[in-house]
């Protein structure tokens, strides 16, 4: 599996409309599905043991090459839309010598993809989403619409700590996940990144009861149009024991978003358990909160920050329209 890993997929779907995949077994495989456009491709009861770093269990892509895709992308015949997996199991089989490979990669034109009641064990990314710019500068041909509901992921970042993540979502435009949880075994830098890379102000991320734990750096960093966290558990960040970038690790890093000339949208934190979680322990190195320069808009209400050396860190020209109350302790 490691020493001659094949790197097409082991099964592939070209301009599929309704293909279905069902209790399906694929082993040692560098890719194992890829689907490429088409329309209504279901995957459940499948599950997949992999070896190599480079590759993902799961690819779904498009992108605007084909007909129609200029004059009306709605149209577009090389658009992926709706896909559903659900109830899968994703395991790396681990040789100790090779960096574990991801489960599920969403790239280019794909419309809407449904992730249900699945695991991501031992990989180096959960769930990954990109938007070549190749292949496109409109938003409106990147990744639309990706709904992620009780998922588990457990990553191993051996090998590769920066590159390994539960979500690493870039050019998006909505992001949604519940009752998510993500461990971080190695650990990685950090366990989910939301970046707008091609700066389209039109990425909104959602993250409801939430389970992350144990990150080097910063557990979640958000650099996204509109974000919001509900509920759940943000604890053990900043494993490293350092500061980074001559800041402190945070749960959740609120960052400016790649273009100065372009504002960031909105950030909601509510009802969040930070640092320690539900368990009383010492102090960690963490803090709960991080909000940078140019960050507007940003709400952090009703929050728990047990153990956090301090539960929101602002720049010293906080902006007034930045609310900061009703969090335990302030």
């Amino acid at each position: 599996m490691a020493s001659q890993p094949q790197s097409g997929p082991a099964v592939r779907f070209d301009h599929c409309w309704g293909c279905l995949v069902e209790n399906v077994f694929v082993a040692g495989a560098q890719n194992a599905f890829w689907v490429y456009a088409g329309f209504h491709i279901h995957f459940h009861d499948v599950f997949v043991t992999q070896a190599v770093s480079n590759g993902y269990a799961f690819t779904f892509s498009g992108d605007t090459s084909g007909k129609n895709c200029n004059a009306d992308i709605g149209n577009c015949t090389t658009r992926l839309d709706v896909v559903d997996l659900t109830d899968f199991h994703v395991d790396e089989a681990l040789s100790g010598h090779v960096v574990p490979g991801g489960c599920i990669h969403v790239t280019g034109f794909v419309a809407t993809v449904w992730v249900r009641n699945g695991t991501c064990n031992q990989t180096h990314i959960a769930v990954k989403t990109d938007c070549p710019r190749e292949l496109s500068h409109d938003i409106g041909t990147c990744p639309q619409f990706i709904d992620l509901y009780r998922l588990e992921s457990e990553i191993n970042a051996a090998g590769d700590p920066g590159d390994s993540a539960c979500i690493l979502a870039l050019d998006i435009v909505h992001f949604h996940a519940s009752a998510y949880q993500c461990y971080g075994y190695g650990p990685p830098d950090n366990l989910m990144v939301f970046r707008d890379a091609n700066d389209s102000g039109s990425a909104h991320v959602e993250l409801d009861n939430p389970y992350i734990a144990n990150a080097r750096h910063d557990c979640i960093i958000d650099s996204v149009l509109d974000f919001k966290l509900s509920g759940g558990d943000v604890i053990g960040c900043g494993t490293e024991g350092t500061t980074h970038a001559g800041a402190r690790h945070a749960g959740l890093h609120i960052s400016a978003r790649p273009s100065s000339h372009v504002s960031k949208g909105a950030t909601i934190v509510n009802g969040t358990n930070f640092c320690t979680g539900y368990k009383e322990k010492a102090e960690t190195s963490m803090v709960g909160v991080r909000i940078d320069e140019g960050i507007d808009y940003a709400s952090i209400q009703n929050n728990i920050f047990r153990g956090c050396i301090k539960g929101v860190i602002m720049p010293p020209t906080r902006n007034t329209t930045n609310i900061v109350t009703g969090n335990t302790p302030e």
